[in-house]
């Protein structure tokens, strides 16, 4: 079913990504902020050109996220590292420009 919708998608224009990656979510509990900065470091530098989805949930942790998931810990490194100058960096610096699925979307409409 998958395949056929993605045929259907290509066959009306519609534009999808190219590729999906994401950072592991469950932690090694002795994983630490450096682990997961380098495994993130090592992802972009290999992104494809084109779209690439790269699914992460980053947050600030608070009671509530600590009430709501186990993995509050990983969001908080995920959120660390998306404002961290060295990534910010490295992403210019690989030509990686961040767009939302609204960017994604009004192109698709102006291309229609």
């Amino acid at each position: 079913m998958f395949k056929k919708r993605i045929d259907s998608a290509k066959s009306r224009g519609i534009l999808l990504i190219d590729d999906l990656i994401s950072l592991p979510y469950c932690l090694n509990p002795l994983e630490e902020y450096a682990d997961m900065k380098r495994q993130l470091i090592a992802m972009i530098t290999k992104v494809k050109r084109g779209i690439t989805q790269l699914t992460t949930h980053p947050s600030m942790t608070t009671d509530e996220l600590q009430a709501i998931t186990p993995h509050y810990r990983e969001r908080e490194m995920e959120y660390r590292l998306f404002n961290d100058p060295e990534i910010k960096q490295l992403l210019q610096r690989e030509g990686i420009k961040l767009v939302s699925w609204s960017n994604i979307r009004d192109l698709q409409r102006s291309i229609s």
